[in-house]
């Protein structure tokens, strides 16, 4: 045996034993004409399967080969639809249990709470968005909290579930009316103040008529419009009056139907009538109960803020002001006819320069007159003639 085979048969001893992959070599062998003239038998260390292979470069840096077929899992088979709808069979979504799928109709579903059956659509129903049975929603919605409240002239007392025609389950509210029946009312009409009063022969039937919502040939309905009006909207003329100063009516007038309701009532209750206004006692305070009244227009025109204190536009008030003309005593309408001096410059140094009236008419005598102001040069006849003429005023 030569020394190259020698060598050569040493190497092939060294693999002997090691492990590539799930391989192990248990022999290596010459065969001219192999890859590098070796050959390999080795043996599986999952399943003991032995084969013999000439592809030991490739084996060794790991490029194939390296797995048996034992630890090759075949991939299931994808699930046809149908089979995957006939897996829901059984399964409760949302109080919804699924009977069964039918093609082109979707899951036939039954109710848990009722027992209503209905089909389902399957995209919405696996993702828990389909619609939730009535009896479901009407249990929810309508409950005993809803026991006490009033709508109209109805007081819910029971709310109760029963079977109707089309065999659904609908909640009914049991009512009193303020003339003492008793009717059975759905939510929806009364929630939606479709029926206000118990029957079409009581005898708040007709007032509940004319005071539906939005019946805008009403004088109180316009009246609260325009109240609400000068108090939310900027545009309107008076807002800078009412809204800017923080003024706003209260909720029990401006929530809706319910609101013109009890704003009615309240009116007819404070003695209004055809040609009276809506007057706020405190003029700071809200449109509210116990802050408003009723009088005529006369009495609402004489509390006005440009009547309590005097304005540039208005001349007929300051008569009642009284100053002193050469330690004499009379009224600023009639020492101004004295004097000449014109009221609309006594005016300019009340409110530009905020003298007092005394103070205004003094530095007006002290000043040269202007073009457009009297002489003020009067007889003593004449001036009599003037003071009698202007206590008239």
């Amino acid at each position: 045996m030569t020394a190259n085979e020698l060598r050569r048969q040493k190497a092939y001893q060294e693999r002997v034993g090691k492990i590539y992959g799930c391989w192990k070599v248990i022999k290596v062998e010459y065969k001219k004409g192999a890859d590098k003239d070796q050959v390999w038998t080795v043996e599986c260390i999952h399943c003991g399967k032995v084969k013999t292979i000439s592809y030991c470069k490739k084996l060794i840096s790991g490029k194939v080969g390296r797995s048996c077929e034992c630890q090759f899992v075949p991939k299931p088979k994808p699930l046809t639809q149908k089979e995957k709808y006939k897996l829901c069979e059984g399964q409760i979504i949302d109080d919804w249990k699924i009977i069964r799928y039918d093609e082109g109709q979707g899951f036939l579903c039954e109710c848990v709470k009722c027992g209503r059956i209905a089909y389902k659509q399957m995209k919405p129903l696996l993702e828990h968005r389909a619609p939730k049975c009535t009896c479901s929603v009407n249990q929810r919605k309508y409950d005993e909290v809803w026991i006490g409240r009033k709508f109209g002239h109805l007081t819910v007392v029971n709310v109760y579930t029963k079977k109707c025609n089309d065999n659904k389950k609908r909640s009914y509210f049991t009512c009193v009316c303020d003339c003492g029946n008793t009717c059975e009312i759905l939510p929806v009409r009364l929630v939606g103040f479709k029926q206000k009063c118990c029957s079409p022969k009581c005898e708040f039937n007709n007032e509940d008529h004319k005071l539906d919502y939005g019946s805008v040939k009403h004088t109180l309905y316009r009246k609260l419009q325009n109240m609400k009006a000068r108090c939310n909207n900027p545009n309107t003329e008076s807002y800078k009056m009412y809204g800017a100063k923080g003024i706003r009516v209260c909720d029990e007038w401006a929530n809706g139907r319910e609101g013109f309701y009890n704003f009615f009532k309240w009116s007819m209750e404070h003695g209004w009538k055809e040609g009276l206004t809506i007057d706020r006692i405190n003029p700071d305070g809200n449109y509210e109960p116990n802050n408003c009244r009723y009088i005529t227009r006369e009495e609402n025109s004489s509390l006005a803020r440009h009547n309590l204190t005097p304005s540039y536009k208005r001349k007929t008030k300051y008569s009642a002001v009284q100053v002193c003309i050469n330690e004499d005593v009379c009224d600023l309408k009639t020492a101004l006819i004295l004097t000449g001096i014109s009221y609309e410059r006594i005016m300019y140094y009340v409110q530009k320069k905020s003298m007092t009236w005394q103070e205004a008419f003094d530095y007006a005598l002290s000043k040269p007159k202007r073009k457009h102001e009297r002489t003020g040069k009067y007889s003593k006849k004449q001036v009599v003639f003037i003071k009698n003429s202007a206590q008239k005023f």
